[in-house]
This record gives structure tokens, C-alpha cells and sequence, in this order.
């Protein structure tokens, strides 16, 4: 929303009203919030290895285990204000009883333990070095969980109640769970100068604790309506990974490598909506976690190294992915289900994060002689280092014309052009935004005096000062326009010009409207990738 400050914009409506333009959208309002938050996370970390060598260390065996005690606490009031007690007698100080906390309300503390048994296994074998480990992975949602789920009067459903038995172990008082993560890594020569190599293993994400803690405690329950309810049940987020290449050393000061890699994330966690009873027994939909989605990655990846003596040193990688999924985030389906919108069926499609190519490329030039180079003095003990890289831009999800808004002073169809997401599921993130080129500079300069190393250097992103966005317009498919011009009459002008266009629920400077108090996109500084930025120093070793 926004703030309407002195002096404000009139805007003439109909039958002789006037009314004011909304402000800039972005504004301090002096520390006056919406949400209350504190939370604290603490962490404690045990680790005991053993190693053992056999064969003369040809044979390394590693056996240990690590175990976190956490403490999580959480507590968020949205609108504060909202069932603060009210003075009813001023000369008493007398006040209303309440037992409202905010407009929503959410507290809870929680002792998780989660730790792992591994064991690798190193053996090297005429030219052969093969990893294989194992690793048992425990964790337990602690007592906080445990009780939501014995507790009748906790708002989780039945389904989830006997699933938290069925899937957990009771050990030491507690509830576990167990997964078992392989993990093998072998290289081997297949000529003199060529190594073949393989990496294969699996690994875990927990997921976050307000999905798995958020509104189980009933004492609360009477106290707010939440949006949505934690799962103790939730599994982690397995990714399963492979990847095979080939290092091919050409000579003394050429590398090539190739590598195709593949990898699945599993149980992705996602949303659905589901029906619990409130405080008063109404059944009431709420958004709840569960792990149900699947994202997979596939990529191929070629570098060469270049090396000239000991003064230069090239490098140069492309690469190319696909990134798809059901999903891209856990609330993806979260915001589908708080605005009241169908889900529409499960379609594998890009990730927001997926780029098809991506190339990088760096010099590294290192002088450090007896004699300056070229005979120049200062030209001797320096090194310059630039990097380039070549990415594919943003996806996107494209917008389509819907046709017009009313006009606020005639009623007329011939406003605000109205541009909405495309309804085809198969569109999500279908389109890529403009690519993005970026260089970087270090150099530095170094000078031995004594015992004392004294060097100065200079180091500048984005050399060029390009403009590589990150929010992309989806209606125009570039980043937003940042060049409105001032005078309404200008913008006026502007209005036939479609590369201007925005969504409909952008603010556009083109039409002035009292209504129009959504945020002004064009003016938000994360448009783009940071411009060019230099920094330098000086450095005194001793």
C-alpha cells in the first residue's frame, strides 16, 4: 500500500469530486509493521572419526558418526494490534478482556536431533582411487512434534497422525527417522594421459522447521485463524546425483575435460489444502505440506585449460542443462491455494532457475622475475586476473492481453491494457529473458621491502556496465523500463508504445489513477544485476 504525504497530486473525477494520486509505493513509515517476528536457532555439533590404514595407506578405512542437538523458537503476530485490551473506564483504567493475539498468531519452540553413522572406505589400486561410502542419516522432530501427534486436541488430521507412527522409530523416548545415503566416487586411467571418472550418491535436505512445527499447538488454536498447519511427517528432500567424465591431458600445458551429469531431487515438498476442525469444530481449509514433487536436472559440461610456462594461464567451460519439475518452490502451490485458484494438472516444466548455457571464461597472468618486463621496472611482480561470463537470462512465465480496464472517469473499455499469466499450464516458465554478459578485473601489485610485503590492488565488477536483468517483465519478455520521463504529457504519449507495457497488476506511470496503488515495478532496484562497482586497497604483510 501506499502512504499519501503533503503535497499531494489531485486527479479531477466526475460530478465535481476530487480525488488524490496513491504515493510512490515504496516509503518509511517509521518502524510501523504489519508482522511481529523473533525467532532463534541454536545449534550443537558432536563428531568422533576413526581412521584406519591397511596396505601400506593403498587401503583407508574412516568409520564415525555426527549428531546436532537444535533449539528452534518461532513466534509470529501479524496486525498486533488487532484484540489489544481497550480502556473502558479512563478514570479506572479498567479494560476489555481479550484472549486474541493479533490477526494471526503463531508460537512454538522445538528441540530436533538429527546426526548420522558413515562409513568410507578409500582404496587405490595401480592407478585405480575408488571412495565408497555409506551413511545412515537419523532424525528426530523432537517432543514438540511427538505430543502434537498423541494430543487429540492438535488441529492435524488422523491420516498424518498413524503416518508419523507408521514411518518413525521410538528410540531413547524419542521418534526417528532413518534413511540410508550411498555414496561412490572411482576414477581410473584408460590411457597415459587419459582418466576416466565416476561419481554416484545420494544426499538430504531437511525441510524447513515452520513447515513442520507452524500451528500444532491447540492452546493457540482459539486464538488466530493460520493460514496453514506444519506436518510433523515430513520427509527431507533426497537428491540423487551421477555424473561420468573424461580428463584428457593433451601435453604438459593442455587440459580438456567433458562431463555429463544428471541429477533428481525426490519427495520435493509441495502444498495441498486439506480440511481440519477450528476451536469451534467447523470443518476449515488450510494449507499444508507434504512431499509429493520432483524436480531433475540434466547437463553436459566440456573445460580447457591452457597454460603458457608460468606466466599465463587460460580457462574455458561450457555448459549446457535442463532444469524441470513439477514445482519451483514449496509455495508455489501455496499461493494457488491462499488466492483461491484451481491447481491444474501436474506438468513437468523449466525451473525459474534453469539456464540452458552457460560460458565462462578467465585470463590469469602472473609476473614475478628478476627483470621487469619489457625492461620497465614497474612492470614486475603483479598479477591481472579477468573473468567473463555468457548466461542464459531469467525464465519467465508469459503474459497474454485480456483486453482493457475501465476508464475512471468515463467507464469506458479504454484503459489500462490488461495483461494476465497464460492459463496453459505447459507455459510455466517457458520463456528466457534477455542473456546476460558480465567481466570482472583484479589486478594487483606487490612490492617486498624488508620483511614487509606491501601491495595495492584494484578490483572492478561488471567492467562493462552492462545491464543484465533479473526481474523480467513478463509482458515485454526484457527488463523493466526504467527511462519514464517526468511531465504527463510525455507519459501521455507513451501509452501507443507496447514495449511500455506492463502486467495488470503493476502500477503503469502512463495512466494516472487514484485506484492504482500497486507497487511501481519500474522502480525497483533488484531490476537488474549490480552495475559496475571499484574497489581498491592497500595491504601490509608483515
Amino acid at each position: 500500500e501506499s502512504i499519501i504525504t503533503f503535497p499531494a497530486t489531485e486527479y479531477e473525477g466526475t460530478d465535481g469530486f476530487t480525488y488524490v494520486l496513491p504515493g510512490p509505493g515504496y516509503y518509511n513509515n517509521g518502524g510501523i509493521a504489519a508482522l511481529w517476528h523473533d525467532h532463534f536457532a541454536e545449534e550443537l555439533t558432536t563428531r568422533a572419526t576413526f581412521t584406519k590404514f591397511f596396505n601400506g595407506r593403498a587401503n583407508q578405512l574412516t568409520l564415525g558418526s555426527e549428531t546436532k542437538f537444535n533449539d528452534y523458537q518461532w513466534i509470529d503476530i501479524t496486525r498486533p494490534w488487532i484484540g489489544a485490551p481497550i480502556i473502558i473506564d479512563p478514570k479506572t483504567g479498567q479494560k476489555s478482556q481479550t484472549f486474541r493475539i493479533g490477526e494471526t498468531f503463531d508460537y512454538w519452540r522445538a528441540k530436533p536431533i538429527r546426526g548420522s553413522l558413515f562409513i568410507t572406505d578409500k582404496i587405490r589400486y595401480q592407478g585405480l582411487i575408488a571412495n565408497l561410502g555409506l551413511r545412515i542419516e537419523y532424525w528426530a522432530p523432537g517432543d514438540y512434534a511427538d505430543e502434537a501427534v498423541t494430543n487429540p486436541e492438535s488441529p492435524l488430521p488422523g491420516f498424518v497422525r498413524e503416518s508419523y507412527k507408521e514411518n518413525t522409530r521410538e528410540l531413547f523416548g524419542k521418534r526417528f527417522k532413518f534413511r540410508l545415503l550411498p555414496k561412490i566416487s572411482v576414477s581410473f586411467p584408460v590411457r597415459e594421459n587419459q582418466v576416466l571418472f565416476f561419481n554416484y550418491g545420494h544426499s538430504t535436505r531437511l525441510p524447513h522447521p515452520s513447515y513442520v512445527y507452524a500451528g500444532l499447538d491447540p492452546y493457540y488454536r482459539d486464538q488466530s485463524d493460520l493460514p496453514d498447519i506444519g506436518n510433523p511427517d515430513l520427509d527431507p528432500e533426497v537428491d540423487i546425483s551421477y555424473e561420468i567424465g573424461l580428463r584428457y591431458q593433451i601435453s604438459s600445458n593442455d587440459a580438456l575435460n567433458v562431463a555429463f551429469f544428471w541429477r533428481d531431487k525426490y519427495d520435493f515438498i509441495t502444498t495441498q489444502s486439506i480440511l481440519v476442525e477450528d476451536a469451534t469444530g467447523r470443518k476449515v481449509a488450510r494449507a499444508f505440506r507434504i512431499n509429493g514433487d520432483f524436480a531433475r536436472t540434466r547437463g553436459i559440461e566440456l573445460s580447457y585449460v591452457k597454460r603458457i610456462r608460468d606466466l599465463l594461464r587460460a580457462q574455458i567451460s561450457v555448459n549446457y542443462s535442463r532444469a524441470e519439475g513439477l514445482s519451483a518452490t514449496s509455495d508455489d502451490n501455496f499461493r494457488a491455494i491462499s488466492a483461491n485458484q484451481v491447481i491444474g494438472p501436474p506438468v513437468e516444466t523449466p525451473l525459474p532457475w534453469d539456464r540452458p548455457f552457460d560460458i565462462k571464461g578467465s585470463l590469469l597472468f602472473n609476473y614475478d622475475r628478476t627483470e621487469p618486463l619489457f625492461g620497465f621496472a614497474p612492470l614486475n611482480q603483479f598479477t591481472v586476473f579477468l573473468s567473463a561470463v555468457w548466461r542464459s537470462g531469467t525464465r519467465y512465465t508469459p503474459y497474454e492481453y485480456e483486453g482493457r480496464a475501465r476508464n475512471p472517469i468515463t467507464g469506458a473499455e479504454d484503459w489500462k491494457p490488461i495483461y494476465l499469466p497464460v492459463q496453459d499450464p505447459s507455459k510455466r516458465f517457458s520463456e528466457i529473458g534477455p542473456n546476460w554478459f558480465t567481466m570482472d578485473l583484479n589486478a594487483r601489485k606487490w612490492l617486498n621491502i624488508g620483511s614487509v610485503k606491501l601491495s595495492a590492488f584494484v578490483e572492478i565488477s561488471n567492467l562493462l556496465n552492462n545491464d543484465n536483468a533479473m526481474i523480467i517483465n513478463p509482458v515485454t519478455g526484457k527488463g523493466y523500463k526504467n527511462n519514464y520521463p517526468v511531465s504527463q504529457e510525455q507519459l501521455k504519449a507513451l501509452r501507443s508504445n507496447p514495449s511500455f507495457d506492463v502486467p495488470y497488476n503493476v502500477r503503469d506511470p502512463r495512466y494516472a489513477d487514484p485506484s492504482q496503488n500497486n507497487l511501481p515495478a519500474y522502480l525497483n532496484p533488484a531490476n537488474y544485476m549490480e552495475h559496475r562497482h571499484i574497489m581498491f586497497g592497500l595491504n601490509i604483510e608483515f
